[in-house]
């Protein structure tokens, strides 16, 4: 079964980005050099061709401007950068604009259909007949007065143009995303190689995926309180404690859990995440550097602590 129905009339936004990472994995240089054209894989002109290239352009950033404002209104997340929008669409605008052959009005303005309805009686007629589709859009170019064949283009650029208007939420989430990953990939690149599959208990495990969504993705602050929220897990699991964590802290020193440099990684985190969550230092103050850093401390910490457990249980 073919992944993609050509009946799809808008596949989910999930089915082509899997797609697309798949022909990236197989081959991203030739797929960089295959959407680096101005119509690439030969298809965009003979799709768009009832609609300018800049009316294509006013309307998608119109589309895009309505999915920032509902996001930014629903969540306060702001998406993407306007200047990586659209790119070579804009290039390609600007180079018709600028070649003498074409000028910028080489096609005519846009005029929608007007709303215009058939005499109820000849519809009638046409149903009390069985009428096809080619009589309906005869009748309609007539109503119209127009001909067939401009009837039909000037109704598939009003449904391409209806399409390009409607909001799209989900390629303005994945922007959002899609803006981040070389952050992330780096950030992921610059952690230890410690398996910490093979480490944490069950119990551990969504605090510490939590923690690593929220440092990879730019959330700084949320990042330096689970890396609290973290640590705080792992001294009551080993310690055994109720206790909250700066009274962990304080016993696990005591009881030499915490000894050397890690006295100093508990420190920081138990600073880090209370000046986050009292307000002392503001989300958006928090640097990538000193964020990561924190991370970096709780999994030195973490992995030292459990490191120690499994040599006690298995020597």
């Amino acid at each position: 079964m073919k992944t993609l129905s050509a009946l799809d009339a808008r596949p989910k936004m999930s089915v082509v980005l899997r797609l697309f990472l798949d022909l990236y994995e197989r081959a991203p240089t030739l797929l960089a050099l295959t959407l680096d054209d101005h119509d690439p894989l030969g298809m965009l002109y003979e799709l768009n061709s009832n609609v300018t290239l800049r009316d294509q352009y006013a309307l998608l950033l119109k589309a895009q401007k309505d999915a920032q404002t509902e996001i930014l209104a629903k969540t306060l997340i702001h998406t993407s950068q306007e200047d990586l929008r659209n790119v070579m669409l804009r290039e390609r605008i600007e180079e018709l604009s600028s070649d003498s052959k074409y000028g910028q009005d080489t096609q005519a303005p846009y005029h929608p259909l007007p709303d215009l309805y058939p005499d109820i009686e000849e519809v009638q007629r046409l149903i009390d007949s069985g009428f096809s589709r080619r009589d309906y859009d005869t009748l309609m170019t007539k109503t119209h007065g127009i001909s067939v064949s401009e009837y039909k283009k000037r109704q598939d650029a009003d449904l391409h143009r209806e399409e390009l208007s409607r909001k799209k939420l989900d390629a303005e989430l994945l922007r959002f995303f899609a803006d981040r990953i070389d952050q992330i990939t780096d950030a992921i690149e610059q952690f230890d190689n410690t398996k910490f599959d093979l480490l944490l208990p069950e119990e551990l495990v969504a605090p510490f995926r939590e923690l690593h969504i929220s440092a990879v993705l730019g959330n700084y602050g949320t990042a330096c309180i689970l890396c609290g929220a973290l640590l705080e897990r792992t001294l009551q699991d080993l310690i055994p404690s109720k206790s909250l964590l700066n009274d962990l802290i304080k016993e696990a020193k005591i009881s030499g859990l915490l000894k050397g440099h890690n006295n100093r990684y508990a420190d920081r985190i138990r600073d880090d995440r209370n000046n986050v969550v009292h307000g002392k230092v503001n989300f958006d103050s928090i640097s990538s550097d000193h964020a990561l850093e924190t991370v970096s401390c709780t999994r030195t910490l973490i992995s030292a602590l459990y490191k120690d457990r499994l040599h006690e249980e298995h020597p």
